[in-house]
């Protein structure tokens, strides 16, 4: 139970502090525009603010904090308080391509398996998911414009290339489409990745499936 409420605690100040970080930068964003550069409109620029700052924290910092541990030994035994060189660095990068990555396939495989998961994840998936949607939101043979003219007549057929809500509307559903099974895939090999051992004893100590989940799958993820 405490871990339960530890968890919300920490997801509850996480949101928290996401929403006023957005809510601090459409502030700095709007003084910047209309009193610095003296803008009418300070529109555009807002609606930018949370995906630049999305990506700052999420992209950007990750990526120069990663490159800045590659100079690093920062392990289990070396966590607090790491040693930063350049002959770290070049050792680092010796033992990526030299040694096999987490003991399993070595940099080159990984890389290949990468780029082709990529390629078909990004270009072949959308191409394929513009031919089969523009079918399925055609406005005469698309099956939910069939089925409504049947049951309701012409006219409650939807205009789901000219109606701006029916148009966003369809645009979502194939994003929806196109990222479930990516995200099915995180989620499938992040659950893989919890040893066994957790639900084992879990098990022996008489906790239901609803407790498993909530004490060990979710706090693990």
């Amino acid at each position: 139970m405490d871990l339960i409420t530890s968890s919300l605690f920490q997801i509850t100040w996480t949101v928290l502090l996401f929403f006023s970080g957005i809510a601090l930068s459409e502030v700095l964003v709007y003084l910047f525009v209309r009193k610095i550069l003296r803008r009418r409109s300070a529109l555009i620029p807002m609606l930018l603010a949370p995906a630049l700052l999305g990506m700052a924290c999420l992209v950007f910092y990750p990526l120069i904090y990663s490159i800045i541990l590659s100079f690093s030994n920062m392990n289990l035994r070396h966590f607090r308080n790491p040693d930063f060189s350049a002959a770290l660095g070049w050792r680092n990068l010796m033992r990526l391509f030299t040694e096999p990555v987490l003991r399993e396939v070595r940099i080159y495989t990984l890389f290949f398996r990468t780029a082709l998961w990529s390629f078909i994840q990004i270009a072949l998936q959308a191409v394929l998911a513009i031919k089969v949607w523009a079918f399925e939101f055609n406005y005469t043979f698309c099956a939910v414009n069939l089925l409504l003219r049947e049951l309701l007549g012409v006219r409650a057929m939807i205009h789901w290339m000219s109606s701006p809500f029916w148009n966003y509307t369809a645009m979502t559903i194939v994003n929806q489409w196109l990222g479930f099974p990516s995200l099915m895939v995180i989620i499938s090999s992040a659950m893989k990745s919890i040893p066994p051992e957790m639900y084992e004893a879990s098990e022996l100590e008489g906790a239901s499936a609803s407790v498993r989940v909530f004490s060990n799958q979710i706090p693990l993820l």
